[in-house]
């Protein structure tokens, strides 16, 4: 029903999706002049002086009069033809020495970066002062020159063309900079502003045209614990399921069981000739969880049962201050009213609240008054919390836990607790934050929140 395989047969068969459909590849040729070219030349030795019109586009850092300077370019192409649907398959850029410059051409260690240009620019305004910014994310590396007069020919620019066709709003060109922008180092090439137009930069984009693969899917669980998937993906060819547990599946509507219930990641990955897309959604695969409850009043004690189903946690809600987290609780109110009181429960994936109001009425008599006088105060706290007991009726081996907001237990302590007295927890070395204290006796077991405040 499932197998497990390595991941890499993804990539695998996206490219001979590629070379099955070889024939529907479309290119792009681009060569423009001094009207439709567009690359400027920036040098820090003219800060504010615009070469929109320059022979050169280069890399270089030299000095006059042993001052330092550096020289870069910039140069945008026109892609605008390709069709937006179109996904960029290869893309060469070839960089030819400018014969115009006259000077010594390429030299010293002179390796350069084409990086991403991030802001718009107009080639004839942009001076180095108002140069715009760059990314340095993935560039293109242009080795160290071997000879005075190379061209630089079929530049792989595959992952950069395909950024500034697909993120048309975020990238506008490239830019040409030395690795290393310190004297003496040259890279010379023709701009497209040069007379010999067979030195003009040149861009070749291969690409094909289709409709990229869209992917989607629905799941339900059955009656017996399967996962039924539903593939609703458009213009794909083939699958590849992840379900998040180890396990993966090419079927076209997969039906699984997990070893244990838990919050899975699905992924679907859907193959086209010309795309590969991913889309993922979260597995609940737990039990339905309910939570509901009965209860029994004996004067002011009140019984609690729980009815929740595929319930791991409860937290209880007396709606007096107190909690608790038993399944089954029996809390004592202290006063007549209407309370509502409200059990949530949870599991590995769900939660669910369930309220009822329980009215208690006292009978009157003096024992039944007090039979729950236990206070614990201040509420918030600093150093000390007091636990009193301002009835007549002793108890005696209570046992007090503090549980921190993660639930773990952070003091205890079995106290006595006779009619009209009080005993305190010393809490000076307790963080500040949010705790819950439980109070627990044979006659009852219950909680309060408490906020402990910096000291």
């Amino acid at each position: 029903m499932f197998f497990k395989i390595e991941i890499v047969a993804c990539s695998i068969l996206f490219l001979s999706f590629f070379q099955s459909f070889a024939q529907d590849y479309d290119t792009l040729f681009l060569k423009p002049g001094p009207d439709e070219g567009k690359d400027v030349l920036i040098r820090s030795v003219y800060p504010n002086t615009n070469e929109g019109d320059h022979f050169d586009f280069m890399s270089m850092a030299g000095t006059i009069n042993l001052n330092p300077f550096t020289n870069r370019s910039l140069i945008e192409f026109d892609l605008s033809s390709i069709p937006d649907s179109a996904t960029i398959v290869e893309a060469k850029l070839s960089f030819f020495y400018s014969e115009q410059t006259g000077g010594p051409g390429h030299q010293g260690e002179n390796e350069s970066y084409l990086y991403k240009i991030t802001e718009e620019w107009d080639e004839h305004a942009v001076t180095w002062v108002t140069q715009p910014a760059v990314s340095f994310d993935d560039p293109v590396y242009l080795p160290t020159s071997t000879s005075q007069y190379q061209n630089y020919l079929d530049i792989d620019v595959t992952d950069l063309i395909s950024d500034l066709f697909n993120h048309p709003d975020l990238y506008h060109g490239f830019s040409i900079r030395l690795k290393y922008e310190e004297p003496y180092r040259t890279m010379t090439f023709s701009s497209s502003d040069q007379l010999n137009s067979n030195r003009w930069p040149e861009l070749e984009v291969i690409y094909i045209e289709c409709d990229q693969a869209i992917p989607d899917f629905s799941y339900e669980i059955d009656e017996e614990f399967y996962v039924i998937f539903n593939n609703q993906s458009q213009n794909y060819d083939s699958c590849f399921w992840d379900f998040g547990n180890g396990y993966f599946s090419s079927q076209e509507n997969p039906i699984i069981q997990y070893a244990e219930e838990g919050v899975y990641i699905t992924t679907l990955t859907v193959f086209n000739y010309c795309s590969q897309n991913s889309y993922n959604d979260t597995i609940y695969y737990c039990h339905e969880l309910t939570a509901s409850f009965e209860y029994e009043i004996n004067d002011m004690e009140v019984s609690f049962t729980s009815y929740a189903e595929n319930a791991l946690n409860y937290l209880w809600d007396f709606d007096d201050g107190f909690l608790s987290i038993l399944e089954n609780p029996i809390h004592t109110f202290n006063e007549d009213s209407d309370y509502y009181v409200c059990l949530t429960v949870t599991n590995i994936c769900f939660e669910t609240t369930y309220c009822d109001t329980v009215k208690v009425i006292s009978p009157g008599g003096v024992s039944d008054l007090y039979l729950n006088s236990i206070d614990v105060y201040p509420n918030p706290f600093q150093n000390r919390i007091k636990i009193s007991n301002s009835g007549p009726i002793d108890y005696f081996s209570i046992d007090l836990s503090l549980y921190d907001s993660r639930g773990i237990k952070i003091y205890s302590k079995l106290i006595d607790l006779p009619a009209f007295s009080e005993n305190e927890l010393v809490t000076s070395k307790i963080r500040s934050g949010i705790y819950t204290l439980i109070i627990q006796s044979e006659e009852f077991v219950s909680c309060k929140k408490l906020i402990k405040l910096t000291d």
